[in-house]
């Protein structure tokens, strides 16, 4: 009898076991029968235990033989079935091929078929088997070309090494990178002094290697830097861990790399520019307490708290905002996002030591709910701010002193000049009434620079062509002449403008004479206006001197009427010039004007 199996279970499914299944075991030793009455009984005993082969009586309780089949299938479609049906026919074994049985035997009543059916058990089981493995070993196969084809086409670096170190897969990715084709690496270690130069590096490269290797531990993120076939440097990224394949009996590594360089050249950049930057980077959690995640740059000489401490043992909207300025904050804060707009805030936080400081941020909402943004200190600015409130207070002060005290003397001596009129009317008194009209616009000039120096912050749309007309006629110009070539309007402050344009167009009748010619033009590049007059012009030496307080060529002038203009300009964010015109005088160049479309 055959003997080349091991074991073989047998499940034999029939209310009442023939004599033949009875016999199989002294048939063949290898053969371990179990019976079950019912296909109910049989489904449990598949589900609770591995068999090889299930003999079937075709009458069954409930259900026949090949209802039975079918329920096994569902499971199974490759475990042996053979019917052993006592009432076989044509039709049924017709039934039972087409079923799908591996075999079908006629029980014939009052025969020992034992020797048959242990036949047919064993030569099931060995078919089935044989099949399997010739299966498995496709799969197998199959298994290993797609395995070799991910290695070769991946978008990684994969090497592998044996226990000898030597280079046993080279995959395309690794070629890219390293220039190194296979054909030059595979089979031999020479590629660690290629790819590390320097002998101490490579050293320590390796021996980190062997202790993978010894350990067979994994490393992650281990990052070194190779010198690639034309002579560049690249970072890699390493993730290796020790192999052993007992199907090969191949021990080594296999490493895993990804080219990092521009990653961590960004990284190092991004590094150096929050180290640099006059502030706080920060990264927060939503809510209006600001719980920071991440925080970088100068977050201990601002606040007191390092980076870590920001982040970990107090919250900036509980322990650093000041308690008056925090709702007024994260209501603005709180609008910003509701509107997906960046918000740019000014408010005040508490070191440390409780001192207070002024601050500047700006952030946004991220994709993922955080804020991101970046705060710098702006205390100074702050202090200069406050500093220059009180100076402008105290001005203000000043020339309302000088408006009363000086104004209310002149307009006395105005009336007199008029009373004297009446009585004789000379020369001499045109000469006091010049006099009287000089001193008027002293005064004015005086209130002006005392004023000045406050941005023009009310700002209106000025035509800036009109406004030159406007402007022209308020000023005395005898016989001279205003050509308008600009057709711009701006955002300034309108009076302040026209004091400005007027003090430019005196200054051109006081040192063009009565017949000089103004015109206002458009600078090239749209980068502002000017005013330029065809007289006498102003030498180089005395240019910049021009805008000093008190500076005059005129008899008649002020020496504050360019200061004031360049006060003027200066309150708007503008820059005032003076050059040659194109006809030979003076022109004032105004520039950093923003022209409204």
């Amino acid at each position: 009898m055959r003997e080349a199996l091991d074991s073989v279970t047998i499940l034999y499914v029939d209310e009442a076991p023939h004599q033949s299944t009875m016999g199989l075991e002294a048939e063949a030793s290898c053969l371990d029968v179990v019976t079950a009455a019912t296909a109910r009984e049989g489904v449990e005993i598949l589900a609770e235990r591995p068999i090889d082969c299930i003999v079937s009586e075709y009458d069954l309780a409930n259900v026949d033989g090949l209802a039975f089949l079918d329920a096994v299938r569902e499971n199974d479609d490759e475990i042996p079935f053979i019917l052993f049906a006592e009432n076989g026919s044509e039709a049924i074994a017709s039934a039972a091929i087409s079923s799908g049985v591996t075999d079908y035997i006629p029980n014939e009543p009052g025969t020992d078929q034992s020797a048959l059916l242990a036949t047919r058990i064993l030569s099931a089981v060995e078919s089935t088997s044989g099949r399997i493995a010739s299966d498995r070993r496709s799969q197998l196969e199959a298994s290993r070309l797609a395995r070799d084809e991910i290695i070769r086409s991946a978008n990684v670096w994969i090497n592998v090494l044996d226990e000898s170190g030597n280079v046993v897969v080279w995959n395309e990715t690794a070629e890219a990178i390293s220039g190194y084709a296979s054909e030059e690496v595979i089979g031999h270690n020479r590629i660690w002094e290629w790819l590390y130069p320097d002998r101490a590096y490579r050293e320590d490269i390796l021996e980190q290697v062997d202790d993978i290797l010894r350990s067979e531990t994994n490393v992650a993120e281990f990052d070194t830097t190779i010198r690639t076939k034309s002579g560049d440097d690249r970072i890699i990224s390493w993730y290796s861990y020790a192999l052993t394949d007992p199907a090969t009996a191949l021990n080594g590594s296999v490493a895993i790399g990804r080219d990092v360089t521009q990653q961590r050249e960004t990284s190092r950049r991004l590094e150096t520019l929050i180290e640099n930057l006059p502030g706080i980077v920060y990264r927060s959690g939503p809510g209006s307490d600001w719980p920071f995640e991440f925080a970088a740059g100068e977050c201990e000489s601002l606040t007191g708290y390092t980076a870590s401490e920001l982040c970990t043992e107090v919250t900036w909207g509980v322990d650093i905002v000041h308690p008056d300025d925090h709702e007024r904050i994260a209501n603005a804060v709180s609008d910003a996002i509701d509107e997906s707009e960046p918000f740019t805030l000014t408010y005040r936080i508490l070191t440390r030591d409780g001192d207070e400081r002024w601050v500047w941020e700006r952030g946004q909402q991220t994709d993922t709910d955080a804020l991101d943004g970046f705060i710098i200190d702006i205390t100074e600015q702050k202090d200069r701010e406050h500093a220059l409130e009180q100076q402008n207070e105290r001005l203000e002060k000043f020339a309302s002193i000088v408006s009363h005290d000086l104004r209310n003397p002149l307009n006395v001596a105005r009336g007199r000049l008029e009373l004297a009129r009446v009585e004789r009317d000379d020369e001499h008194l045109d000469e006091v009434e010049r006099a009287h009209d000089r001193m008027a616009r002293l005064i004015d000039d005086i209130l002006s620079l005392a004023r000045g120096g406050e941005r023009a912050r009310d700002r209106d749309v000025v035509d800036l062509a009109e406004l030159s007309e406007s402007s022209w006629e308020t000023v005395e110009t005898g016989d001279a002449r205003l050509i308008t070539d600009i057709d711009r309007s701006v955002r300034a402050a309108q009076n302040r403008l026209k004091r400005l344009l007027e003090n430019l167009f005196r200054n051109a009748v006081e040192h063009g004479g009565d017949d000089v010619t103004v015109t206002v033009g458009e600078l090239p590049n749209r980068t502002g206006f000017y005013v330029e007059d065809d007289g006498p012009g102003i030498s180089a030496k005395d240019r910049e001197a021009v805008f000093e307080s008190g500076y005059s060529t005129s008899t008649d002038g002020t020496g504050f009427g360019l200061a004031i203009v360049d006060e003027i300009a200066a309150a708007h964010d503008w820059t005032v010039t003076v050059t040659d015109g194109d006809r030979g005088g003076a022109r004032f160049e105004i520039t950093d004007v923003s022209f409204l479309e």
